[in-house]
Formats: structure tokens, C-alpha cells, sequence
């Protein structure tokens, strides 16, 4: 894999979805839902320089704390009824993953 170039971040998120999926215990789509729901990809991006050079379990680690804090934020949130993001697989998923990294390096 090439460390450098346009396709590293969007590789880089999916790396740590499936590392934080596999920890957790989750599948696909719930967790590209957590990515999504909480910011995590914006996150992962912004914080890309620091955060690559982490190794597996303190990724984990952060994004576990990441997540707990997202979540106490959004505790008084409501979801908007009826609508779920499409399967972490799908074609759609990677081209949000892909979107939002690019934005972040504008």
C-alpha cells in the first residue's frame, strides 16, 4: 500500500473501522453507523499525522475514548427516525469515507 497519495486517509479510516469493529464485536454496519453517527471519519482524517503512527491497540484505545466522549456529547440527541446508513460494504459507505477525508485536507 502506497503511504502517500489521495487514497491514504480513506484507507487509514477503513483500517481502524475494522480494527474498532473486530474489538468490539460488531458488524459492518453498525459500526460504519458509529463512523458516521459520531464524527469518527472527520476525526481519523484530521488527526491522520498523529494517529497513523499509533500502534493497534492504543488505535483502539483512542477511539474507544473518542467514542464514549461523542457519545456523552450526544446523549440528549435524537436519531431521526427511519433512516440507517447503508451497509458498511457497500459502495456508498466507502465513497463517504473517501468525501469526508478529502474535505478535511482542504
Amino acid at each position: 500500500m502506497s503511504r502517500s497519495g489521495p487514497h491514504v486517509k480513506p484507507r487509514f479510516v477503513v483500517y481502524c473501522l475494522e480494527l474498532y469493529r473486530q474489538a468490539e464485536g460488531l458488524d459492518g454496519a453498525e459500526t460504519a453507523d458509529i463512523f458516521e453517527r459520531l464524527g469518527l471519519i472527520d476525526y481519523l482524517c484530521a488527526g491522520y499525522d498523529v494517529l497513523h503512527s499509533l500502534g493497534e491497540a492504543a488505535l483502539i484505545e483512542d477511539i474507544r475514548d473518542y467514542v464514549t466522549r461523542r457519545k456523552k456529547l450526544t446523549a440528549s440527541c435524537r436519531p431521526l427516525a427511519g433512516i440507517k446508513l447503508c451497509s458498511f460494504y457497500s459502495a456508498h459507505a466507502h465513497f463517504l469515507i473517501y468525501q469526508k477525508c478529502v474535505r478535511v485536507d482542504h
